[in-house]
């Protein structure tokens, strides 16, 4: 027994070993070393907390303490995390007995990594997808329920049990009696099911579920059922949505009743066409007429395929002849929604306009046939090597390339290698193994082979390798030509480089300039003599240097992307450019640029123009109050004339006297003020004010600015104008620009509301920590979603042609966002309202 005994501690699979009092490994079997990596001496005497993960060392310690006791105590089923030499944690499963007699505790230990992993897993994946499970046991009754199928029912893991009628009580009277027929048929016959229900939850909470039931079976005997539980609520919610999505969306939608051939048609599936659905016969027919005879066919195969169930969903494209004769493709989609007794009864889908894409994928072909004429037209023969197989695959350029004939070819590696002159086979191999086995180089060489006419040929090779998910090099794709007469593809290489309409100059890693193109002297008066050096380059093309240090480091570091410099030119002139660097395999260097100046003239054209555009706006603006200005102005001074006159007429009487002329100037004085502002508010809003500093003011000091141009407008037309809120805020902005925007707004209130009766318009400031909210709101009924839809873009305007330019609001809007905020139309508002959000002042 004793050789027994130690036998089997050697050759046991499991984990065996003996352990002090201590906490150390006195023996250990060799299966330690096979699971943890560990070799038995670096083990034995080593303290086994040492290895134990810090999350699991206090209750380790605890369960150690308690086998220490030599009470009887046993430990089975203990599990913790224990280090691996190499790999981090591996999970054991501990069952340990204390041996009183040797002060030693005897441990048998299993790796349960996998399963506690699985297990884990298992309880992540339900967690995550949110779908329960359950189970019975016929044979002893027990149901057991998942935490998420708790969790599901509103019921709590650890004090519900759940008895075998309880998966029914969850649903109402009628769907209660509904599952029983299914339940009934799982339980004798292993009919499985999938439904979606309505449930109620333990706590009363109403929503869908998706049961799914499959029993276990022995020869006709259902031993076991199982199944899960989702709740489906969010996902039908959304389906709705979805639904409404697509039904207001630009898809056309159609619904098919397979019984009685009828098809409901939506707007959008008609207008594809040009029908009008109100007028349109709703039938197969209609869909029938329209499709293109070559394409129907394949259609109803497809359609067919998917109603017997050999598809999961129907997908076909097709052409429809719209009415005005021209062929519209369609991506045509669905699938049965509605099965009767097993069989489909109602399929529905929906129709994509995609001739757009259509005519990409022509012009795809178009490209992908010039591609091929261009191969022929310079030789480039193709071709494409399997690593793994090593089949070769060339076309026929490179059979002409090579002198092959396809008969004598056998689709291999070898074949390549074979038709290589023996010494130039290491350096082409090298160079091809080199680019398989480092992502970071190319294959790019030459070689020569002895051609089928005696003669010695160069070949010029390059190649792209493509890896799998894992990096592994899985085939190599690439292109072969004839480079024997290099000259000529010298001077074709050189016709290309002198006339491509960009500028390029190629310099070495060191410095030294080799070459500038045409299109570089052209732009810049440059030459390749007056540029020697990337120092030449710099301090002769850059005018201070701060800007020939930039240039210098742009250049030499090879720094990629797209950078603007403005360079002297020869002749002293200033060409502005952008460039970028291009970094070949050999360290050397293409430098590419363009002359941006012409874009740059046209962006300040277009800035002027937008310039211009703001400011006709704001003279329309001011136009349209031109009546009420005129009344602004007009009162004070009929006050004024009025104060003088009679000044006048008391000195002609003689009795005037200091009280009554201080008192009447005093007025004279108010009203010359009066007008003043409003001169002065004339002035603000006439000119453009894009570049004023942003500064502090108070919401108040800029409305009292506008309500100057406008009060009298409101007061004759009997518009009452209201301000309320914190109209002391503070913003920082530009003020004449944000001035521009109140007015705007309360000048299209105005409009909006002249006729009304009661009509009003009301400014309203509101300030939280983050934002100032402003917003103009009149007694108008809103504006509908069509037009709300347009409102924001330019020259689109509701008013009659000739009093608006349609820019206000475009104008509005830019301006509030250069301002860092928003600005947009309230449409949870049941008047009309705009809203203004800009940042708090900091």
């Amino acid at each position: 027994m004793p050789q027994f005994g130690a036998e089997y501690f050697k050759l046991s699979p499991e984990m065996l070993c003996v352990i002090n009092l201590r906490g150390e490994f006195h023996d250990l079997n060799p299966s330690w070393e096979k699971t943890l990596g560990w070799p038995i001496h670096e083990l034995r005497f080593t303290s086994f907390f040492t290895l134990v993960h810090p999350d699991d060392l206090d209750i380790f310690i605890a369960e150690f303490s308690k086998l220490t006791k030599f009470d009887g105590y046993v430990t089975s089923g203990f599990e913790c995390r224990f280090r691996h030499k190499e790999t981090g944690y591996r999970w054991l499963q501990w069952s340990a007995s204390p041996i009183k007699e040797e002060n030693q505790i005897f441990c048998i230990v299993r790796d349960i990594t996998i399963s506690k992993r699985e297990s884990l897993i298992l309880m992540e994946t339900q967690e995550v997808s949110r779908v329960g499970s359950w189970e019975i046991d016929l044979a002893t009754n027990e149901l057991f329920w998942s935490k998420m199928t708790h969790q599901i029912h509103e019921t709590d893991y650890e004090t519900y049990q759940p008895m075998l009628d309880d998966g029914l009580k969850f649903f109402s009277e009628d769907t209660h009696k509904k599952m029983e027929k299914f339940v009934e048929k799982l339980l004798q016959f292993g009919e499985s099911y999938d439904l979606e229900l309505p449930f109620i939850t333990a706590k009363g909470k109403k929503s869908w579920v998706r049961c799914v039931a499959r029993a276990a079976m022995r020869d006709g005997v259902v031993l076991r059922v199982f199944g899960t539980i989702e709740d489906v609520s969010q996902r039908l919610r959304e389906k709705s949505r979805y639904e409404t999505i697509i039904e207001s969306g630009n898809y056309g939608t159609w619904d098919w009743d397979l019984d009685s051939n009828t098809v409901v048609f939506n707007d959008r599936f008609c207008s594809m066409i040009g029908l009008d659905v109100n007028a349109v016969k709703h039938e197969l027919a209609t869909w029938d007429f329209y499709t293109h005879p070559a394409d129907k066919i394949q259609t109803y195969i497809d359609i067919q395929e998917h109603l017997d169930g050999k598809t999961p969903y129907y997908r076909n494209v097709h052409r429809m002849k719209h009415v005005d004769g021209h062929w519209v493709w369609i991506l045509d989609q669905g699938r049965v929604v509605e099965y009767r007794e097993g069989k489909p009864v109602r399929f529905s889908g929906t129709h994509t306009d995609i001739t757009y894409l259509k005519e990409l994928e022509e012009e795809r072909v178009r490209l992908n046939d010039r591609f091929k004429l261009v191969l022929e037209a310079t030789k480039f023969g193709v071709w494409d090597w399997e690593i793994t197989t090593n089949k070769l695959v060339w076309d026929d350029q490179m059979f002409e390339i090579f002198g092959v004939k396809r008969t004598e070819f056998s689709n291999n590696y070898h074949d390549w290698i074979n038709s290589i002159i023996p010494e130039d086979l290491e350096k082409a191999t090298s160079a091809l193994q080199a680019s398989v086995e480092n992502e970071s180089i190319d294959f790019d060489t030459d070689f020569r082979i002895r051609h089928v006419d005696g003669g010695i040929r160069y070949i010029g090779a390059k190649g792209y390798v493509q890896r799998d998910s894992g990096g592994k090099p899985i085939r190599v794709t690439g292109i072969n030509w004839d480079i024997t007469n290099k000259v000529e593809q010298d001077k074709l290489f050189a016709t290309i480089i002198n006339n491509i309409p960009i500028m390029m100059i190629f310099f070495k890693r060191a410095g030294k300039i080799e070459w500038v193109n045409p299109q570089c002297s052209e732009n810049l008066g440059w030459t390749l003599d007056d540029l020697e050096t990337l120092t030449d380059l710099s301090t002769k093309c850059f005018a201070t240097p701060e800007e020939q240090e930039s240039a210098y480091r742009f250049l030499s570091e090879s720094r990629a992307g797209w950078h603007e410099f403005d360079i002297v030119k020869k002749n002293g002139g200033v060409a502005h450019t952008v460039w970028t660097n291009v970094k070949l395999g050999n360290g050397n260097i293409i430098s590419i640029g363009q002359d941006i100046g012409e874009k740059r003239r046209q962006d300040e054209l277009i800035k002027d123009q937008q310039a211009r555009m703001i400011s006709s706006a704001k003279l329309s603006s001011l136009g349209e109050m031109a009546s009420g200005i005129a009344h602004e102005i007009n009162n004070p001074l009929a006050i004024i004339k009025g104060k003088a006159y009679h000044i006048l007429k008391k000195l002609e009487s003689g009795e005037v006297n200091v009280e009554f002329l201080s008192k009447e100037i005093s007025k004279i004085e108010q009203n010359s003020l009066r007008i003043v502002k409003i001169i002065k508010g004339l002035r603000t809003f006439s000119r453009h004010g894009e570049g004023d500093p942003f500064q502090v003011v108070t919401f108040k000091s800029l409305l009292d600015d506008v309500l100057e141009l406008c009060y009298e407008r409101f007061k004759y037309q009997g518009v009452l104008l209201k301000t309320s809120g914190d109209l002391d805020a503070e913003l920082l902005c530009q003020e004449t620009q944000l001035a521009q925007v109140l007015l705007n707004l309360i000048n299209n209130a105005y409009d909006a509301v002249s006729n009304f009766t009661e009509p009003w318009v009301e400014v309203k400031v509101q300030k939280s920590e983050e934002i100032v909210r402003i917003s103009v709101t009149d007694s108008g009924h809103g504006i509908s979603a069509e037009i709300a839809e347009k409102i924001m873009q330019p020259f689109f305007t509701t008013k009659e042609v000739g009093v608006g330019t349609g820019l206000g609001l475009s104008i509005s809007k830019g301006i509030v966002e250069m301002h860092n905020g928003k600005f947009y139309l309230d449409q949870n508002c049941p008047n009309t309202s705009f809203i203004i959000e800009l940042p708090v002042k900091k």
